[in-house]
């Protein structure tokens, strides 16, 4: 009795391997996945933190002026790296930081169809498409205003560190138990440094984006991870985060601050 409940289980296991496996190639699917979301999130980071050294570092120092001076299209972007401006530096690492996860649910929906695993193909590409819809399409006429918006803000090199604390305060507790980091983040940035409750949101969303992969990235390669769960998962979340930014873009600052509270 005992030995055949042992070869079954390592039958169970072998056929769990085999799925997991990529046909031709001795790769796992968590493997590859894992590295893309590790390698996103450091590269990114290099650009991020490489920018910001160049912008204290060169004339005029980090000021919020110059932090809210920024690139908003793809030829201000690339004629600021000819330039080496710190602003289209850190541009880059923001835009590797948001490419990571599409870069992921591509390289899944790969993966999927190479294990002929049809449907999840069609849902994968699904939240592919809706990832891109929110990426190229919404937001376009949102950054008017954001100069106005910070004009009364304090800003320091204290208000940096400050910052800087609070947002790996906010990256342990969510990587330690899956809570979204804007939890935190958000109340920080508004109650304590009296910043805009857009710009506390956006932040916090761009956080969440570093925290989320660099947890995941260790959660998959570790096999802790359902990749086909996560992905029907991710059908529903793509979504409802594209409905509430429409929403809060329709919302008065005053609103969004209210609601912000209440989720807290």
């Amino acid at each position: 009795m005992r030995q055949a409940t042992s070869t079954h289980t390592r039958t169970t296991e072998i056929q769990q391997t085999t799925q997991d496996e990529i046909p031709g190639l001795h790769l796992k699917t968590s493997d590859i996945i894992g590295w893309i979301l590790q390698g996103g999130v450091i590269i990114s980071a290099v650009f991020i933190l490489g920018g910001l050294i160049l912008l204290m570092s060169s004339p005029g120092g980090l000021t919020l002026q110059r932090l809210l001076h920024f690139p908003q299209t793809f030829g201000q972007v690339i004629s600021g790296l000819l330039a080496f401006r710190p602003q289209a530096i850190i541009t880059v690492g923001l835009f590797l930081l948001i490419a990571t996860p599409v870069v992921r649910v591509a390289a899944s929906a790969i993966t999927f169809a190479l294990e002929k695993d049809r449907k999840f193909v069609v849902i994968t590409l699904t939240v592919l498409a809706v990832l891109l819809f929110s990426i190229f399409y919404l937001g376009h006429d949102t950054t008017a205003s954001h100069h106005e918006l910070g004009a009364n803000v304090h800003f320091s090199y204290l208000t940096v560190l400050l910052i800087f604390a609070g947002s790996v305060a906010a990256g342990l507790l969510g990587s330690l138990i899956g809570l979204g980091g804007g939890v935190l983040v958000v109340p920080l940035l508004t109650l304590a440094f009296g910043l805009p409750i857009s710009y506390a949101i956006g932040a916090s969303i761009i956080s969440v984006i570093a925290t989320s992969s660099g947890a995941a990235a260790a959660y998959v390669r570790d096999h802790l991870t359902n990749m086909r769960v996560g992905m029907f998962l991710e059908l529903a979340t793509t979504t409802g985060a594209i409905t509430g930014a429409i929403i809060a873009g329709m919302l008065a600052p005053a609103f969004l601050a209210l609601s912000s509270a209440l989720s807290c």
